[in-house]
């Protein structure tokens, strides 16, 4: 697969996981979708994750959240690629259409997992199993505010630092949605530098482990 068309396939699903953030409504600001992947890749396990509505708060700014405190699963997946069976199950109940949410998370875990397989060769050890995270946080009640941003124009770049996306693990693969800023780097002079910076209403990663 070429480098250039991973940003095209990341948008994609940025596009998807933010509209499945709002559908969720309030269990929707800070989500994953995880897949686990065995080496012989027959499909994948999946799992939907979201952070507590009432521990959003404590999750973005304080240090006593944890998965066991602020995390809940949602729900349960597994897709086999050689027969082509999709299952899903919610073990929690988000609240609004129940059966437009089942079809954007299979949406998403599907355009997941296509891209996993169109880079395990070109970035990963196959040999491994893996684990596809995809991770969304939403710092605005505004979907406009978000397209808006994503219409600017989004670069997919290893972040700077992991910890402000909340992870700490080094991945096999990992890729941001970032904006390009330029700043003064000093305030007394008019030379500047280009910057990457994490948008404004938003943080996107698509991260691959190998387990």
């Amino acid at each position: 697969m070429s480098d250039q068309n991973i940003p095209g396939r990341l948008e994609d699903i940025l596009r998807r996981v933010s509209e499945y953030s709002f559908e969720l409504g309030k269990w929707g600001k800070v989500i994953w979708i995880n897949l686990e992947i065995k080496k012989d890749d027959r499909g994948y396990y999946g799992k939907g994750s979201a952070v507590s509505p009432l521990k959003v708060y404590e999750f973005k700014y304080g240090s006593n959240c944890n998965s066991s405190s602020c995390v809940r699963d949602i729900y349960y997946s597994r897709y086999k690629s050689y027969d082509n069976n999709y299952m899903i199950a919610f073990i929690k109940y988000v609240g609004g259409d129940m059966d437009k949410i089942k079809y954007m998370v299979r949406d998403i875990e599907s355009e997941a997992y296509d891209l996993y397989n169109e880079i395990r060769n070109s970035y990963l050890d196959p040999s491994r199993d893996h684990l596809v995270s995809v991770y969304f946080r939403r710092d605005t009640s505004s979907y406009k505010k978000i397209t808006k941003e994503i219409k600017k124009g989004i670069i997919f770049e290893k972040p700077p630092a992991l910890k402000k996306i909340g992870f700490k693990d080094q991945p096999a693969f990992i890729r941001s949605a970032l904006v390009e800023k330029k700043t003064n780097e000093y305030n007394n002079r008019e030379e500047s530098k280009n910057e990457l910076d994490y948008p404004n209403s938003f943080k996107f990663s698509y991260i691959v482990y190998e387990k």
